[in-house]
């Protein structure tokens, strides 16, 4: 392998890592559910669904802020995007 590889698998590994430990601080996952115009939310802990929550029509995408607070929609059906707040759950 090239050291150019090398420094490009290196770099690689970490930022996977990285998402990895952002991902383990979150405390719901998010499941888009396009037919049928909502989101479902898990408890990550227990793998149980916690809610369904109506937004738009045809949610495409979603962000989530870097606290876990609060869930953007991107609504391609709409055209608009939706705000989910955790603490409302």
């Amino acid at each position: 392998m090239k050291f150019f590889e090398c420094k490009i698998s290196v770099i690689i590994f970490f930022a996977y890592m990285m998402i990895a430990c952002f991902l383990e601080s979150l405390e719901y996952a998010y499941v888009l559910n396009r037919n049928s115009n909502n989101v479902s939310v898990i408890d990550v802990a227990t793998d149980q669904l916690i809610t369904s929550i109506t937004v738009g029509t045809t949610p495409v995408a979603i962000a989530i802020t870097p606290d876990g607070k609060v869930a953007y929609v991107v609504n391609q059906g709409s055209n608009n995007v939706s705000a989910m707040y955790a603490q409302r759950l």
